[in-house]
């Protein structure tokens, strides 16, 4: 997932806006192709939210 500087996204708990605050780096395990085993891997943005005072996933 790519995002321009200063993005702003909901809040997964409370709906509020929220700056990203950092990236973390995720690796997911899918189905092998044949004989070739295949992985994912993507940036996920966290936000920090204001009004829950929680840092969660960015999950779309």
């Amino acid at each position: 997932m790519n995002f321009e500087r200063r993005t702003e996204f909901a809040c997964p708990n409370c709906g509020s806006t929220s700056k990203v605050y950092d990236v973390e780096r995720k690796t997911w395990r899918h189905l092998d192709f044949w004989n070739w085993k295949t992985y994912m891997h993507a940036r996920v943005p966290r936000t920090s939210c204001k009004s829950c005072n929680k840092v969660t996933l960015v999950i779309r």
